[in-house]
């Protein structure tokens, strides 16, 4: 929009009428938080908005343009509104998470499939405290969860006896959501770019399942995100069928690698496993680190996966992807 034409103040009273008359939130119970954000060269002040600790949104008012010097106007200014659908569905629906809110229909199906019964109230005392086990944000998440126990008075063990499990069904309820729009839209699963990001979110989602022991079919679970949104998004059930198809033909490739390497597994695991290389058994063999797991306890050896396993390897592929793209230019 051109800088004469725009006007903060009216776009901030158009989002305090929205929570107000929309969301029903009562004015008294909205926190507002006033910050700056800077993306792609441009920045500009932010205002967060906050109810009942939880953040329903934000606005980004890019105005400036980011330069060696002084800050420059941007001939065109912007809105950048931070507010999807679910965080409203969430604050509304008073659920203990955004899964139960956002996935209702294929929760049931997995818990119905892995006959896991989440605990409510265990919940309820763990997810205040949940985002300290972020990995971005701590090294020792064994100390946390230590941590953690003793504060709901529960012993370690039983707290992650309940917790990883939910961890992991709402992990694969996301990753095959995001498969469902990714293939629907035409990105297939491979070892390059954006085609690789899919392949990884498939094995995490299957190496879920395979940890875990369970009898869950990825295929099922995209057709129920697909009939429950058939609402909003029509399309995704008309085409589940070939998308199942891609998973299927992804989940032979899989298996087909494992056993493949079965033999060279079983001498790398004898002669000992760091976490490079687990990176490298998954990244050229297809080898995921819950197989690895697993395999080695068979022979009475002992593996450790790091917690942010998948994140070393999505990584090790985007400085990979930044030194193709400088040779290209160069």
């Amino acid at each position: 929009m051109e800088p004469k034409l725009y006007d903060k103040n009216k776009y901030l009273s158009e989002i305090i009428t929205w929570l107000k008359d929309g969301l029903k939130i009562p004015l008294d119970e909205i926190k507002f938080h006033e910050d700056a954000w800077a993306g792609g060269g441009n920045f500009g002040s932010c205002v967060e908005f906050f109810s009942r600790g939880l953040e329903i949104g934000n606005q980004v008012y890019m105005e400036f343009e980011e330069t060696a010097f002084l800050p420059k106007e941007l001939n065109i200014k912007v809105l950048d509104m931070g507010e999807g659908q679910e965080r409203a569905a969430w604050f509304c629906s008073g659920a203990s998470t955004s899964y139960e809110s956002v996935f209702p229909t294929v929760l049931k199906k997995l818990y119905k499939e892995t006959k896991v019964n989440p605990d409510h109230d265990l919940l309820k005392k763990f997810l205040p405290y949940s985002s300290y086990l972020n990995i971005d944000e701590t090294k020792n998440r064994e100390k946390v969860w230590e941590d953690i126990s003793g504060k709901i008075d529960i012993s370690q063990s039983k707290l992650k006896q309940e917790i990883l499990p939910l961890s992991a069904i709402y992990s694969i309820a996301e990753h095959t959501r995001a498969l469902l729009f990714a293939i629907n839209d035409g990105m297939l699963p491979s070892n390059v770019g954006g085609g690789y990001n899919l392949r990884v979110i498939f094995r995490r989602a299957y190496g879920f399942i395979l940890e875990q022991k369970w009898d869950v079919d990825l295929s099922e679970i995209i057709k129920e995100h697909a009939k429950y949104l058939k609402p909003q998004y029509s399309e995704l059930l008309e085409n589940v069928s070939w998308i199942s198809d891609i998973l299927d033909i992804e989940k032979k490739r899989f298996y087909e690698v494992n056993q493949k390497n079965q033999a060279l597994l079983d001498r790398i695991i004898i002669k000992g496993i760091n976490t490079q290389k687990l990176i490298e058994l998954y990244d050229s063999f297809g080898i995921n680190p819950e197989a690895v797991r697993s395999q080695a306890q068979k022979i009475g050896k002992d593996v450790e996966v790091p917690q942010d396993f998948y994140i070393q390897v999505a990584k090790r592929h985007e400085n990979k992807e930044a030194k193709t793209q400088t040779k290209n230019i160069f």
